[in-house]
């Protein structure tokens, strides 16, 4: 008899200690892979993690980025969608060339509300909501949505052209948006993005209690180098909505200084080319020598295709010969890209310009 249970109790233990390596076991096993995530399996557990070939790099670009979420959305992998928007949020790093993450989950759930329009039921969107109703990044859509709405209401055009009906609609459905954003919980009005999105409401300036000015200098002051700020407001002070080149050039040249010590001249460059064509288009208050600089500072820290194509577009609208010369021996044939010329100041025009 004392044999059967020195048995029984040897049985126990056995099972218990195969228990606990299994419960060990399970608590090493990673999250699920991304699809796109190619690394070997062992990667999958602790002694792999160091290795060269299991360094994750699921973020390597803005471009990328943007892409992967997009499918991840588009394929109703919501779990990993929310697990990915939460990485890219919480993370303090930039992307290669300084464009914030925050940027990339903007975009993405911007992206999501213009989808949802006219088709609701079959949005992604919807879907979404529907597997995670109380998500963070849905609040963060809805607020979108409803900046998207107040502006379905007012238009493009100029302020005397919309009805006061408009009007109250369009303050109505920011008011709506900025509760939306305030209801969020401290871990998410932590974030960049959080910031982002109400400064894009506060800019509006109607139906909302938050001052931009604080809302702006807030956020700058937590991520100084978040380029997304910075564009929104330059933006907002073109003469189209009121303001003037040499009110747009003032904050951009005031913002570059104050960044110098880090990114050079490179903000002067990268504010003026984030407002697109309307540079060249119209007599701004851009001064080329600190333009020359900028695009110098960024290229050295972001030596892309793209960039090195801007920069010699740039310098034949400033019809600077040397300058153009300059840029266009940093394009190699294969990355020459005329899709990233200004329009207006393409590679052939500029090339029968120079005589080259």
């Amino acid at each position: 008899m004392p044999n059967i249970f020195l048995r029984i109790i040897r049985e126990i233990l056995i099972l218990s200690l195969a228990c606990g390596a299994a419960a060990a076991q399970a608590e090493r096993l990673p999250a699920e892979r991304y699809p796109w995530d190619m690394r070997p399996l062992k990667c999958n557990f602790e002694e792999g993690v160091e290795s060269f070939f299991c360094k994750a790099n699921d973020w390597p670009d803005f471009a990328v980025t943007k892409d992967r979420l997009r499918m991840l959305g588009q394929q109703g992998q919501f779990a990993l969608l929310e697990r990915a928007l939460r990485e890219l949020a919480t993370s303090e790093e930039l992307f290669p060339g300084g464009v914030n993450k925050a940027a990339a989950v903007y975009g993405t759930l911007d992206e999501f509300v213009d989808d949802h329009r006219g088709k609701i039921e079959e949005s992604s969107l919807t879907k979404w909501r529907s597997a995670f109703p109380h998500s963070d990044f849905i609040l963060l859509a809805d607020a979108l949505a409803l900046h998207a709405k107040a502006w379905s209401a007012r238009g493009e055009g100029v302020a005397s052209t919309v009805s006061p009906e408009s009007w109250e609609i369009f303050a109505k459905s920011l008011g709506e948006a900025e509760k939306k954003l305030m209801s969020a919980p401290p871990s998410l009005k932590d974030t960049a993005v959080w910031h982002l999105i109400l400064l894009t409401v506060a800019l509006e300036g109607r139906g909302v209690k938050s001052d931009p000015r604080t809302v702006f200098l807030n956020a700058v002051k937590r991520w100084p180098r978040y380029l997304s700020f910075y564009r929104l407001i330059a933006s907002r002070l073109v003469p189209k909505w009121g303001g003037s080149w040499e009110a747009v050039d003032a904050f951009i040249d005031h913002s570059s200084r104050q960044l110098e010590s880090t990114e050079g001249m490179s903000f002067y460059a990268r504010l003026y080319a984030a407002l697109g064509d309307a540079v060249v288009k119209e007599r701004t208050a851009m001064n080329w020598t600190r333009m020359k600089r900028g695009f110098d500072d960024w290229i050295a820290r972001d030596p892309n295709a793209v960039l090195k194509n801007l920069y010699a577009s740039y310098a034949c609208f400033a019809r600077d010969k040397s300058t153009f010369g300059k840029a266009m021996s940093l394009i190699p044939k294969q990355e020459l890209s005329p899709d990233s010329w200004l329009d207006g100041y393409s590679y052939e025009a500029c090339i029968r310009w120079a005589g080259i």
